[in-house]
């Protein structure tokens, strides 16, 4: 299955000062974001809204509501707040089918004044399908997006590296609060009213016990942690990468715990790779 080639925007991007500083405040990024500079989450964030838009569009084949955040991959150097960029969004064509349902990619692009590419990002979302999934144990069936948060037999990331011969370091760890209105700050901030974040109500309309957190929003305080002890090993900033994968909904009003690892190999990228765990807190 493919989806609509012709899927795309393009519009012009210049941040809003006092959202940044909203974004910044709802965060609590005082300390860790230099006056002139723009999150490079506060990017992804910015381009939830136009996204929602541009799947809204009849040529677009499945639901935006109840949609998963479930991946995300970054790539940027170092930001502004007083640049101007020119935006590109669209829908990858290629649609994946799992057994929680499909998985589709939408690409984003910033390209500065001078048109060199400064910041990218795909990101992926689950849309729970219809169809019954069994649990293979007693062929209970399952639906709706709460699917998407069946228990699934992992190997934790930090075991995972052990396994490869790496040696990860505890670098960092920190708990964060939320609170019962958390998903609905952050909605106003980044106008991403999706409703499994707003309400206990409405996310149940979904199959979820109560409202999930915003993956952007758990993953930009991970990441953000993350840069501040990248700082502190490295000093400066270049050209960065991300991978960030979601494999269980945080829900609003839990805390959760971020745990930032630097991994040690013999290779030449020998302590240029921080690892993140973040883990939900009841």
């Amino acid at each position: 299955m493919k989806l609509n080639p012709h899927l795309e925007f393009k519009l012009p991007f210049e941040a809003d000062t006092a959202n940044v500083q909203a974004y910044v405040s709802m965060l609590g990024l005082q300390d860790k974001v230099a006056p002139t500079e723009l999150p490079f989450a506060y990017v992804a964030s910015c381009f939830l809204y136009p996204t929602v838009c541009l799947l809204s569009q009849r040529r677009y084949l499945f639901p935006v509501l109840g949609a998963i955040h479930v991946h995300n991959f970054f790539r940027w150097e170092p930001l502004r707040k007083d640049e101007k960029f020119q935006g590109l969004l669209k829908v990858q064509e290629a649609v994946n089918f799992t057994r929680k349902g499909a998985e589709v990619t939408f690409p984003h692009l910033l390209v500065n004044s001078k048109g060199k590419e400064v910041w990218r990002s795909t990101t992926t979302v689950l849309v729970p399908c219809r169809n019954k999934l069994y649990d293979r144990t007693n062929d209970t069936a399952v639906t709706g997006a709460a699917a998407a948060a069946l228990p699934t037999k992992r190997v934790g990331l930090v075991e995972e590296l052990q396994a490869q011969g790496l040696k990860p370091v505890l670098m960092r760890e920190k708990t964060f609060k939320t609170k019962s209105d958390t998903g609905r700050r952050f909605a106003e901030v980044v106008q991403d009213y999706n409703p499994i974040h707003l309400f206990t109500a409405t996310a149940q309309l979904f199959g979820f016990k109560r409202a999930i957190c915003h993956g952007m929003y758990v993953g930009s305080l991970a990441m953000e942690e993350a840069m501040d002890v990248w700082r502190g090993e490295v000093g400066k900033e270049g050209v960065m990468e991300a991978d960030v994968k979601f494999i269980r909904p945080c829900f609003v009003g839990d805390g959760f715990l971020v745990k930032i690892f630097k991994v040690e190999d013999k290779k030449e990228e020998a302590g240029k790779k921080l690892v993140v765990v973040v883990t939900q807190e009841g």
